[in-house]
């Protein structure tokens, strides 16, 4: 047992060093990881929630994305995940963001050692397994995103725990595996915990399928239902505080209705980049997505089946291959049939598919790390007399004809010239099996296999992005020239192109990254604390999706409109940064940055977030508040509501009569708090009027006038107002997320049961020893 544990302990050592290398100059250091949208997503969360638990911020709502927002339901945000809490607490965002992307490579790779063992493999083939899947170029790849890569590293820890529950089903692994799952939840991606769910239900078909396990699994029925339902029980309750804020969101989002799936890649872009990753010296003409990229270790997993037969084996590859057609889209005939025929519950409401791969890729390095077992069984059996050197030589026969045909598959796919050390591993390691057999020593066969995987993944997939300098991150001279207090009276839109994506390799970080942190790319303009009427999230509000459009169409000066009440005056979006010279009416060149190709405007006639309004209409929901706000010949409050309870709310019987001269407003104001979540003012109306706040309408939000709750309502499509009627007022808007409230008290609740659960399992456990 010793050396088994010294052995372990040494190769996830290994595992770890060549983690750390990966990330090396950046760990410890004030350099940044500035590969693809770290720079425009990650970071900027990781500052939020800095701010967030120090006081500076509200989780729940923030009013700097998307014309207001209910950030904390945004699950990307992972804000309920404990790591992230208490890193964010502990350390700066700068060191957070790069340490989350350590910290999930590290989560994964031990992850796949553990899933291996519990599976049966052994050290080296589990150290195998945990290479192949953490160092492929997709799993290296999805660094781009920091919230996904702290995500995916719970993936093998959730499949480790339901290994463990279907060895044993007792309280203990049911709250282990309830724990591992509800990671995937607080982590910020619910898609990869349906992808992990899939895989387990998949991988159990084949066992289903043999009279002797259906027997088995009928005996053990009553502990596999309580201590399943208990793990599914207190997983709910343990993501009660994300869930429920999410559940909420979604229907108020723009994907309220389904979105199309993005195709994104043809077939030979995909299957080539099974076995070849892209050489950094070439100039492919199209992108290629590299998935395994190993044609080792895709001729060992073609075999596993071959040279360790067994039941778990065959339901991990079920599991595979469904899920690795599913990760392939459109580019799966598996995965059309499915898709259109919506095989699977909720597949069509999935606008991507590849994170489908992900346990699809864990799946393929253990049917690696077993095929390396097999073979290592063979040759013992041989070594011991029990098979014949005929019968042990026809399990080469696989690999080799597999090595033979994946490479000319390959090349047939995409003609380029491909490195030769991926052709060289496999080689080798086909000699190194044959000598195996023919000395008749198993123990190094896997040791060496390791090595050489350990150093196809050294000489081409640790190709370190450039880490840049936090110099760049400070704020803009744009940004500079406003004042602290007068930051959030007024938002951001930029119409200019800049991607999200910056090349991993481009010198210094490159000229995309530089434009976009000069173009104040949502989400960077949470670095800076100013707002912006875009975002890089993925369940922005319908009311927002619907009007993005034609602001930026206003701003260009594609759409005739009088100043004064086009969507980007009433909305107050005063800074406007394009990519070429405008023409618009009202906007006033500010800065021409020659360096980044950009033109920085100021829109004059932007009003500030709070208004006055004495003129209203209303109308029945967004969509007709949209068509009646692009049609607007003067400036008027479009109010969702019914016209009759406005009327009486309002004392008139008329709307459309209430006006007055600009110069003699209805009411004057002083703004006594304005936080995120909370607003107060004193009002002094000398007649009943409208005060509107350019800040997105969302259910929770309420207003009180003089302590009595009174209607809060959309208006302005983007914003809320409130009736004030003649006289003096105090008026209170202000959010209240009774979803954030009813999830937090389940958690919470949870956790007591959960550790109840974990006294009574100790004490137990003493009292047995005793």
């Amino acid at each position: 047992m010793m050396p088994s544990i010294r052995l372990s302990t040494a190769l996830l050592v290994i595992l770890f060093a060549l983690v750390t290398y990966f990330f090396w100059p950046a760990l410890g250091s004030q350099l940044f990881f500035g590969y693809s949208d770290n720079a425009v997503h990650g970071l900027p969360l990781a500052n939020l929630h800095h701010r967030i638990l120090t006081g500076q911020e509200s989780a729940l709502w923030s009013p700097l994305i998307y014309g207001g927002h209910p950030l904390f339901a945004e699950s990307q945000g992972a804000f309920a995940n404990p790591i992230n809490i208490v890193l964010s607490y502990l350390l700066p965002p700068i060191t957070v963001s790069t340490l989350l992307h350590w910290l999930g490579m590290c989560v994964g790779a031990s992850g796949m050692f553990a899933l291996g063992r519990v599976i049966g493999l052994s050290p080296w083939a589990s150290a195998f397994a945990a290479l192949t899947t953490v160092f492929s170029p997709l799993w290296l790849n999805v660094n781009n995103n920091m919230t996904v890569i702290a995500a995916i590293g719970w993936m093998p820890w959730a499949l480790f725990a339901f290994e463990l529950w279907l060895k044993r089903q007792n309280i203990p692994t049911a709250l282990l595996f309830a724990a591992m799952t509800s990671m995937l939840v607080l982590t910020g991606y619910p898609h990869l915990l349906y992808a992990c769910a899939l895989y387990m239900f998949l991988s159990i078909v084949p066992s289903l399928l043999v009279p002797l396990r259906r027997l088995n699994l009928l005996t053990h029925w009553r502990p596999m239902l309580s201590s399943g339902a208990l793990a599914i029980v207190i997983t709910c309750g343990l993501c009660a505080v994300q869930v429920l804020p999410l559940l909420e969101l979604i229907p108020e989002s723009h994907r309220s209705d389904g979105v199309k799936m993005s195709f994104f890649a043809w077939p030979e872009v995909f299957y080539r980049g099974f076995f070849f990753a892209v050489d950094a010296s070439n100039k492919e003409p199209l992108p290629i997505i590299s998935y395994i990229a190993s044609l080792l270790v895709c001729m060992l997993a073609a075999g596993a089946l071959l040279w360790r037969p067994t039941m778990r084996l065959a339901g991990i590859f079920c599991a595979t291959y469904v899920l690795g057609n599913l990760g392939l889209g459109y580019a799966s005939g598996l995965f059309s049939f499915i898709y259109k025929h919506n095989l699977l519950p909720g597949i069509q409401q999935f606008r991507i598919m590849h994170p489908f791969f992900l346990p699809a890729l864990i799946g393929l390095g253990l049917l690696g790390g077993a095929a390396l077992d097999g073979i290592s069984e063979r040759v013992q059996q041989y070594r011991e007399g029990v098979n014949s050197w005929q019968k042990t030589l026809i399990t080469l026969v696989p690999g080799f004809g597999a090595t033979f045909l994946i490479i000319g598959y390959a090349y047939s796919l995409y003609e380029k010239w491909i490195s030769p050390l991926y052709l060289a591993t496999a080689f080798i390691a086909l000699a190194i099996i044959a000598i195996a057999f023919v000395s008749k020593q198993a123990r190094w066969l896997t040791p060496a296999v390791f090595t050489l995987l350990m150093i196809e993944i050294v000489a081409l997939k640790l190709d370190r992005p450039h880490f840049i300098s936090t110099q760049w991150l400070q704020e803009p001279a744009r940004i500079q020239t406003i004042p602290h207090s007068a930051r959030r009276d007024y938002k951001f839109l930029n119409i200019a192109k800049t991607g999200l994506f910056v090349p991993k390799k481009s010198p210094d970080g490159g000229p995309p990254l530089k434009r976009a942190l000069a173009a104040v790319t949502p989400a960077t303009n949470l670095l800076w604390d100013v707002p912006s009427i875009g975002g890089a999230f993925a369940l922005q509000l319908s009311r927002q999706a619907l009007c993005h459009p034609h602001l930026r169409r206003e701003a260009a000066g594609e759409i005739p409109q009088t100043p004064g009440v086009r969507l980007i005056d009433l909305l107050g979006i005063r800074y406007i940064t394009a990519g070429s010279p405008l023409q618009t009416e009202g906007l006033r060149l500010m800065q021409h940055d020659a360096a980044n190709a950009l033109y920085y405007y100021s829109n004059d006639m932007a009003e500030t977030r709070f208004q006055i309004y004495d003129k209203v209409q209303a109308v029945a929901n967004q969509d007709e508040a949209f068509e009646a706000l692009i049609q607007l010949k003067q400036r008027t409050l479009i109010v969702e509501g019914d016209a009759a309870m406005l009327k009486n709310l309002m004392g008139t019987s008329e709307l459309t009569t209430i006006q007055t001269p600009q110069q003699t407003p209805s009411m004057t104001f002083t703004v006594t708090k304005a936080a995120s979540e909370h607003y107060v003012f004193e009002v002094d109306a000398t007649r009943g009027g409208w005060l509107f706040i350019a800040d997105n309408m969302y259910p929770g939000w309420i207003a009180t006038l003089d302590g009595k709750p009174t209607p809060l309502f959309a208006a302005q499509l983007m914003g809320k107002a409130v009736w004030v009627p003649t006289g003096k007022h105090r008026v209170e808007v202000r959010f209240e997320s009774g979803s954030f409230r009813l999830g937090l008290a389940i958690t919470a609740v949870t956790l007591g049961v959960v550790l109840y659960l974990l006294i009574v399992i100790t004490r137990r456990r003493f009292a047995t020893k005793v």
